[in-house]
C-alpha cells in the first residue's frame, strides 16, 4: 500500500519463488536484507522517493537482470546488491548519491555493495559521490567503457576495485585524490 514508507529487517529475505516487486512510491528505505536471497527475483521497480539502500538489501538475487537507482537515493549499503549476478546493461547511480558503503565496527574489503556482480556493464558514478567503500565494485569482472571518478571524491575504500580483471576503457581519476 501507499502508506508503507519502509521494508524492514529481512522482510522478504529467502523468498525463492518471488520475480518482481513493486514497491510503493511513499516508501525511502528499503532497511537491511529485506530481499536477500531471493534468487527468482528478476524485476524490482524502486520507488522515487527511495533515500537508502540498506546492507544486503538485494544481495544473492541472482536472477536480477537490471536495476534502476532513483534520482533521491543518498546511500547504498555494505553487500546491498553482492552476488547479483545477471545484472548487465549500464549501471549509472544517481545524481544524489554521496556514500556507497561506509566504515563502522568491523569492516573488510568483503564488504562491497556491488561485490561479485559479474555484469558486462558501463559504470557512470555521479559527480556528488564523496565516498566509495570498501571492495565496493570488488571483482566486477565485466566493467568496460570510461570510468571516471568524482572531482568531490573524498574517500576510496581498499580494493574499491579489486578483481575487475576484464576492465576494458579508461580509468579517469581527478587531481587531488
Amino acid at each position: 500500500p501507499d502508506s508503507c514508507i519502509l521494508a524492514e529487517f529481512n522482510a522478504f529475505a529467502s523468498c525463492f519463488s518471488l520475480e518482481s516487486v513493486k514497491l510503493s512510491e511513499n516508501m525511502g528505505l528499503i532497511d537491511e536484507s529485506t530481499f536477500e536471497g531471493c534468487r527468482s527475483l528478476k524485476y524490482v521497480d524502486l520507488p522515487t522517493k527511495l533515500v537508502k539502500i540498506g546492507r544486503r538489501a538485494f544481495k544473492g538475487c541472482s536472477s536480477l537482470a537490471s536495476i534502476v537507482i532513483p534520482n533521491s537515493v543518498t546511500f547504498i549499503g555494505e553487500w546491498a546488491f553482492a552476488d547479483c549476478t545477471s545484472l548487465t546493461g549500464t549501471l549509472s547511480l544517481p545524481s544524489t548519491l554521496k556514500k556507497i558503503g561506509e566504515k563502522k565496527g568491523y569492516t573488510s574489503y568483503w564488504d562491497g555493495a556491488f561485490k561479485n556482480c559479474n555484469f558486462v556493464c558501463e559504470l557512470i558514478l555521479p559527480e556528488g559521490l564523496e565516498v566509495i567503500g570498501l571492495g565496493s565494485f570488488a571483482n566486477c569482472k565485466n566493467l568496460y567503457g570510461e570510468i571516471r571518478l568524482p572531482d568531490g571524491l573524498k574517500e576510496i575504500g581498499d580494493g574499491a576495485f579489486e578483481g575487475c580483471e576484464n576492465f576494458t576503457g579508461d580509468l579517469i581519476i581527478p587531481q587531488g585524490i
